[in-house]
């Protein structure tokens, strides 16, 4: 009977201190849901096509809109880049229904003299204003223009941190 006692005690202590921990969530849900609409109500973006544009043959809208970008804080696996998450605002745009084939993209480029993102030189500047203040400025080495492209492995990946296993 001692034991029954002792069992049902240490159940009402953890249910009390779980039905807490849920309370304490739910006001921080609610505290941080009203933040982030009052956050993202200042914030004007582009979400309705503008009535005086057509949609271009063969593409769609994509309307715009706020989103979370980066690790959420409890995600033991994201890097340290990843974190902490900021919110960023895209307007809405067109985009085509299909992809576009590396012919037509050759072909885009010729026409037009186009230099990628990839070919570019990086302007810390600019992309500053896109990062937390503070953001330090990574070394100039790291700073370089390039691409990566994704790699499948023969083997699972032993350490997804390596990034140069995948990518």
């Amino acid at each position: 009977m001692r034991d029954v006692l002792k069992f049902l005690g240490c159940f009402i202590c953890i249910s009390a201190m779980l039905q807490c921990k849920q309370d304490r969530k739910s006001n921080s849900e609610v505290t941080g849901t009203q933040e982030k609409e009052s956050a993202e109500s200042a914030i004007e973006i582009q979400s309705e096509k503008p009535k005086n544009l057509a949609v271009p043959e063969g593409m769609v809208w994509i309307p715009g809109a706020i989103i979370s970008q980066g690790a959420v804080p409890q995600d033991d696996m994201a890097m340290k880049h990843e974190k902490p998450a900021f919110k960023v605002a895209v307007n809405g745009f067109f985009m085509d229904i299909t992809e576009v084939t590396n012919a037509q993209f050759k072909k885009f480029i010729d026409a037009t003299d186009y230099e990628t993102v990839a070919e570019r030189a990086i302007d810390w500047q600019e992309i500053k204003k896109q990062l937390p203040e503070g953001t330090p400025k990574p070394h100039d080495s790291i700073m370089q223009p390039g691409s990566l492209t994704f790699r499948k492995t023969k083997n699972p990946v032993q350490n997804l941190y390596d990034f140069s296993q995948w990518w």
